[in-house]
C-alpha cells in the first residue's frame, strides 16, 4: 500500500511544513533546496509527537489542538533547531 492510499497521515508533518514556510518568510537568506527543507522537516518531527488523524473532522480538532500555546511553542522550537542545525551544517552541494 501506498502512501497516498492510507487512511491515516501524521497531521504534525503539515504543521511542520507550515512551521518552515513560516520561517523561510521571514528569514530570506535560510536555504530552501530540497535537501535543507528535508533535514530540517526530518530533525523537527523526530522532535515532535506524531499525531496521527484518519478523517478531515479529526484533522480539524488536531489543528485546534495546535493552536494551543504550548503545543505551537514545541512545534516552532522544534522547527528553529532544526533550522539552526541544518544551517551551521547543511548536506546540499554547492552548485
Amino acid at each position: 500500500m501506498s502512501m497516498a492510499e492510507k487512511d491515516y497521515w501524521n497531521i504534525m508533518e503539515k504543521f511542520v511544513e507550515e512551521a518552515i514556510d513560516e520561517c523561510f518568510e521571514k528569514e530570506p537568506s535560510l536555504c530552501r533546496c530540497p535537501q535543507c527543507r528535508g533535514d530540517i522537516a526530518a530533525l523537527a518531527l523526530n522532535q515532535l509527537k506524531p499525531i496521527y488523524v484518519s478523517t478531515a473532522e479529526g484533522e480539524v480538532y488536531s489543528r485546534l489542538q495546535e493552536l494551543d500555546w504550548q503545543n505551537r511553542c514545541n512545534l516552532l522550537f522544534a522547527v528553529h533547531g532544526a533550522i539552526k542545525k541544518v544551517a551551521s551544517s547543511p548536506r546540499h552541494k554547492d552548485s
